[in-house]
């Protein structure tokens, strides 16, 4: 039989014989939201199921694994950490963007780079609507603005590579983005800070 663990605590899992670890996962994430709180890591059998999981594993039964631990946070917690971790984020996204402009410089495609600074944006945004969501802040307007203009740099920048314009390609890397990154950091994650204090 498996051990089930929530924050160091052992719990029984109200589900049938044949549930999956899919359906194990899936109790946990609901029930840790009606708590108010945000599945922060799972450990199977001792190894991090990563957020995009294993489907192949997700599928088995339940059964056929030996622990299951996870560790829950307060969701008013979490945004507050991610608050405090987004301005080092910006300056290393700001460094991939950087590094994909310089990859561009030095020849075609610069697969590598540009897909690490594309998943980085990805997280940015992600934990930016994240913040907003757990702090109940639809409408904050610097950084509004800053998420349209983001938002309108990425859509040219993948308009330029489609039509091949490297130069304005390297250029929207180089200096469109890291500037608003660095106005995430003046104006749009104090605004996020100020709407958390209020």
């Amino acid at each position: 039989m498996i051990r089930v663990t929530v924050d160091g605590i052992g719990r029984d899992l109200p589900l049938g014989p044949d549930a999956s670890l899919e359906d194990a996962i899936g109790f946990i994430h609901k029930a840790a939201a009606n708590g108010n709180r945000i599945v922060r890591s799972i450990r199977v059998d001792g190894a991090d199921l990563d957020d995009r999981g294993d489907a192949a594993m997700e599928k088995q039964p339940l059964s056929s694994f030996l622990a299951l631990d996870v560790t829950t946070a307060l969701a008013r917690e979490l945004a507050e950490e991610t608050l405090r971790d987004l301005d080092a984020f910006t300056r290393h996204l700001e460094g991939l963007s950087r590094a994909a402009a310089g990859s561009l410089h030095a020849g075609p495609a610069p697969k590598a780079d540009f897909n690490r600074f594309l998943d980085g944006i990805d997280m940015f945004s992600e934990a930016v609507l994240t913040v907003r969501d757990v702090l109940r802040a639809p409408r904050v307007p610097d950084a509004d603005l800053l998420q349209v203009d983001l938002l309108s740099i990425l859509q040219d920048l993948l308009s330029s590579i489609r039509k091949g314009e490297s130069a304005y390609c390297a250029e929207l890397l180089s200096v469109h983005i890291p500037e608003n990154l660095l106005q995430w950091r003046e104006k749009g994650i104090p605004a996020l800070v100020r709407c958390r204090d209020s």
